[in-house]
């Protein structure tokens, strides 16, 4: 029996499964391309769902597909543990359940440029970055993106009930859980 832990990174372009052995050597690897939504100047965004499904893909096929060299028998395998990463600043609003009510705006979504700006030109941005370690001048932190969700989609904004990362929305799916880290 083969002990393996896996990692799955959910990126800017696509997902990715891989595992390794105790010794740290790579047994599995998958990955699966996720659409980057660009209708508009300035939009960068990923279907939530179209990522979650593709996460679920790379994770079993990873599993189904390693534990073995080419040709020789499948060696058991079990899993230990998983870790999740995800690209910085990736957001999206959802509801009371969870349902998301916007697409992944990604860290290159550049909309919300103006709010950005306009949060700069307001208040002390050297004094929020030193408490929060956001540059709020930069369209990719979530602040921006939720007043410019607020600005241009009013209807999304009075009926989010959370604002999430592309791994915090994951992970719920996966556990039913809300949870976010540092």
């Amino acid at each position: 029996m083969m002990d393996v832990v896996m990692g799955v990174d959910m990126g800017t372009t696509g997902v990715r499964a891989v595992l390794f052995d105790r010794d740290g050597a790579q047994v599995g690897l998958a990955y699966e391309e996720v659409p980057m939504l660009c209708t508009q100047p300035g939009m960068s965004e990923l279907d939530p769902e179209a990522v979650f499904r593709a996460t679920l893909s790379v994770m079993r096929r990873v599993l189904q597909e390693s534990g073995g060299a080419a040709g020789a028998p499948r060696v058991p395998m079990t899993l230990q543990a998983i870790g999740f990463s995800t690209q910085m600043h990736s957001f999206l609003a959802v509801d009371g359940e969870g349902t998301p009510l916007t697409n992944v705006l990604t860290w290159a979504d550049s909309r919300p440029l103006p709010q950005s700006l306009e949060l700069d030109r307001r208040y002390d941005a050297a004094d929020l970055y030193r408490r929060t370690g956001c540059r709020v001048q930069h369209p990719s932190y979530p602040l921006s993106k939720i007043l410019w969700l607020k600005a241009t989609r009013p209807d999304a904004f009075a009926a989010a009930r959370r604002f999430l990362t592309l791994k915090s929305y994951v992970l719920f799916r996966l556990y039913g859980v809300f949870v976010a880290d540092r």
